[in-house]
């Protein structure tokens, strides 16, 4: 429980925890009622901060080594996803990164420049979604951060580098119905007992994402 992971902890670390875990929950909402490509990358790149800071709570050696672990790796990973909306945003020739204006002009893009776009995006959102290549940030972090902010890392943000990084705007209707299916199959693949989505159970919805939208 929250109570139970602060037992050891003065107010100054109490007080900073509960901000940071805060702002993480206001960001990571903020990335999922983004409609802009810019605005969602803004808003994932803050949760980069938050959860650096929750990771690094206890004040320990290994707490230290994950969030500088998990910033270094996250930075790499959204200085990727930056370059793939640059990539995008001259391919598609849009004055503005709305899903809706870039979906639109997409159709007159340089067909390599938005794939190369799209693995970038993939690519540096993967250590958002726990997929590869950037799968191992969430390894150390999860052990590091109290139990509350861990659980809240392995749903809510994964699941919002999931809808940023390969739904992008898509249907949230179709998504939801394609997260039914794939939660149930995730539920099958091995991995966190307590039912947290690892990297097989991201790849499970990967797949049904790709089944979907084929």
């Amino acid at each position: 429980s929250s109570k139970a992971s602060l037992h050891d902890c003065d107010l100054r670390q109490t007080r900073t925890y509960a901000g940071l875990l805060m702002l993480l929950t206001t960001a990571i909402a903020g990335a999922y009622f983004a409609s802009n490509l810019a605005v969602t990358w803004i808003f994932l790149e803050a949760t980069t901060l938050c959860s650096a800071g929750i990771v690094y709570h206890r004040r320990t050696a290994q707490a230290l080594e994950a969030a500088w672990k998990y910033v270094f790796v996250c930075s790499t990973g959204i200085a990727m996803a930056y370059l793939g909306i640059l990539l995008l945003a001259a391919a598609t020739k849009c004055e503005s990164l709305s899903y809706e204006a870039v979906a639109a002009a997409a159709a007159g893009g340089n067909a390599l420049y938005l794939k190369t776009a799209f693995l970038l995006i993939l690519c540096g959102y993967s250590c958002k979604v726990e997929l590869f290549p950037l799968y191992t940030v969430g390894v150390d972090a999860n052990f590091a951060a109290p139990s509350p902010a861990s659980a809240l890392i392995s749903t809510g943000l994964v699941n919002a580098g999931f809808l940023a990084g390969i739904l992008q705007g898509r249907d949230v209707v179709t998504a939801g119905r394609m997260g039914a299916i794939c939660g149930a199959l995730a539920t099958q693949t091995p991995g966190d007992v307590e039912g947290y989505p690892d990297a097989a159970q991201m790849e499970a919805a990967l797949t049904g994402a790709a089944i979907t939208y084929r």
